[in-house]
């Protein structure tokens, strides 16, 4: 059997010239109950067919042979590294969330090992986060009716529907384009949690 192709974008609309990698909304997280209706990676699932194509290959590579999944990403860093060209940003899942810890795991030594750059991902998975390292930071999506929890350390990224009353007053609002930002990849050194409202 030939090896899935693993896809990473090299921007979208709002991450602009940020290096990312998604899987399959909904079906690859695995705690959406609160998120799912007003997911907004879903729409852009179902409207654009690469973005269909480019996804549910990554949640296949990464689910059917996760080996040569991660070996794919460590490939795509090594080169761009080689070159000279370590992206300082990069984004875990624009869509999709950690499958399971060894899945966490292979991030946390991808990152380990290109350290010149900063990774960032949002999740909802109560997972082991003690090993990962000081350039993955994760960050705990916040989204109404969803109970709070301590699962998952640091700091959180709340979703205002306008009926959310437990952002904290001295959140931090997204200001918009995170290559013309950055501030999420620093939070946990900023000590302030961050709220975007519904897109």
């Amino acid at each position: 059997m030939s090896t899935l192709v693993v896809k990473i974008s090299p921007r979208n609309n709002k991450l602009g010239k940020i290096p990312n990698i998604s899987t399959v909304p909904v079906k690859d997280c695995g705690d959406c109950s609160h998120c799912r209706a007003d997911c907004y990676a879903l729409k852009a699932w179902r409207q654009y067919p690469a973005v269909r194509k480019a996804w549910g290959g990554n949640s296949k590579a990464f689910r059917n042979d996760p080996e040569a999944a991660f070996e794919q990403v460590n490939a795509h860093f090594s080169k761009a590294y080689a070159r000279g060209k370590a992206p300082r940003f990069f984004r875990i899942h624009v869509a999709g969330d950690f499958l399971d810890q060894d899945y966490l795991d292979n991030w946390a030594d991808i990152a380990a090992t290109y350290s010149e750059t900063k990774f960032l991902a949002f999740t909802k998975m109560a997972l082991d986060y003690s090993a990962v390292p000081s350039n993955l930071t994760i960050i705990h999506s916040q989204w109404p009716g969803r109970p709070v929890t301590s699962d998952i350390p640091g700091t959180r990224a709340w979703v205002q529907d306008g009926t959310e009353t437990r952002i904290p007053d001295d959140a931090i609002e997204c200001p918009g384009l995170c290559d013309d930002c950055g501030m999420c990849w620093d939070l946990p050194d900023i000590g302030k949690d961050i709220f975007f409202y519904t897109h």
